[in-house]
């Protein structure tokens, strides 16, 4: 029954492994979504700043 009990706590401890590495997976593209859209804002935001600054000079 020992063996046993060693080799649910491996596979317990191997599954915590694996959710781990796939949260902080999660975590990189939710990053990387982010820097895009907030890169597809800055542009707009920047062209509108630039649109407003020329039609004032």
């Amino acid at each position: 029954k020992a063996p046993k009990v060693k080799a649910d706590k491996a596979v317990k401890a191997d599954k915590a492994v694996k959710e781990t590495k796939e949260v902080k997976a999660d975590k990189k593209a939710d990053k990387k979504e982010t820097t895009k859209e907030e890169k597809k804002t800055l542009k707009v935001e920047n062209h509108n700043l630039a649109q407003q600054v020329s039609k004032q000079a």
